[in-house]
C-alpha cells in the first residue's frame, strides 16, 4: 500500500469500533473511515481481507503494513503512528501483555451483554423497529419481517461466541476492575492507558452513556442487567469519568 492512508473499516454503533476510534483519535493518527452495512457488506469485507470462512467482525483496518482485525491491534498502530506532540502512549513500555489481559476481560463482559442484546431483540418487536433505518419503519409487517430476520442473522453469526460467553465471566471481569481502580488511583494501571479505554466501553454495559458521546440506537443503550446499577454504581462512576475526561472530542 505505500503511502496510502490506513482506512478504518467500522460500525460506529459497535462497542469494538468505539475503541479502535478512541484510540486512533487520543494518537491524533492518520485515518479514513468506510461505513460498514451488518451482514450486506460481509462478502465485500471478506473478499478485501481474503478472510473466507471464518467469523469475520468489524473494526478493520487496512494499514500500509498489513490488515489489523481487532480493535487492540488497531490501538497498537494507532500507538506507534501517533502526532501527539506530548509523547503520551496508550502501551506504557512492558504493559503490554497486562493490558492484552484486560482487553479480554472487556470482551468477556461484551460478548455477555451482546448476547444478553440478541436475546431481549429476539422477544421484542418493538425494540427491533428502533434498531431499523427509520425509512424502514413505515412498512408495518415488512418492518417486523426484515428485522426479525436481521437479528436472527446477527445471532447465528455470533452464536458460538455467544454459547461461550456468561454472567459468571462477565461479572468476573468486574470485580477485577474494581479492585485494579481501588488499588491504582481511579485507573487500571495507575495512569490513562488502553487498559482504561477497554474497560470503559466495557463498564458502559452497566449504565450505558447517551447522545452525544454515544451513537447507538436506544436498545443498544439497555443495561446488561438492571441489578448491575446498584451492584457496580462505583465502576459506572468510574466509565462516566474516563469516557468525560478522556473521550475524543472528535467523536
Amino acid at each position: 500500500m505505500g503511502n496510502e492512508t490506513a482506512e478504518l473499516v467500522s460500525l460506529p454503533v459497535s462497542p469494538w469500533t468505539v475503541k479502535a476510534l478512541w484510540a486512533l483519535d487520543f494518537n491524533k493518527a492518520h485515518y479514513k473511515t468506510t461505513s460498514y452495512t451488518p451482514l450486506s457488506g460481509e462478502s465485500w469485507l471478506r473478499r478485501k481481507t481474503g478472510k473466507k470462512e471464518e467469523l469475520i467482525t468489524v473494526p478493520v483496518m487496512f494499514a500500509p503494513e498489513g490488515t489489523l482485525m481487532d480493535s487492540f491491534d488497531i490501538a497498537q498502530w494507532a500507538d506507534a503512528h501517533s502526532k501527539r506532540d506530548d509523547g503520551a502512549k496508550l502501551f506504557p513500555a512492558g504493559q503490554l501483555e497486562v493490558i492484552r489481559k484486560w482487553d479480554r476481560a472487556s470482551n468477556d463482559i461484551l460478548e455477555h451483554w451482546r448476547a444478553l442484546l440478541f436475546t431481549k431483540l429476539q422477544k421484542d418487536k418493538a425494540l427491533r423497529r428502533q434498531m431499523m433505518p427509520p425509512i424502514l419503519n413505515s412498512l408495518g409487517p415488512i418492518t417486523d419481517w426484515l428485522s426479525s430476520r436481521q437479528i436472527g442473522a446477527f445471532s447465528a453469526k455470533y452464536d458460538e461466541v455467544s454459547r461461550a460467553s456468561s454472567a459468571a465471566k462477565a461479572e468476573k471481569a468486574l470485580q477485577e476492575l474494581r479492585e485494579a481502580v481501588k488499588a491504582n488511583n481511579g485507573y487500571v494501571l495507575g495512569t490513562f492507558s488502553y487498559a482504561d479505554i477497554t474497560m470503559a466501553v466495557a463498564a458502559n454495559a452497566i449504565d450505558p452513556i447517551g447522545p452525544p458521546i454515544s451513537k447507538a440506537p436506544a436498545p443498544m443503550r439497555l443495561p446488561c442487567a438492571p441489578e448491575w446499577k446498584t451492584q457496580y454504581a462505583d465502576l459506572a462512576e468510574y466509565k462516566d469519568r474516563i469516557f468525560k475526561e478522556h473521550f475524543p472530542s472528535t467523536q
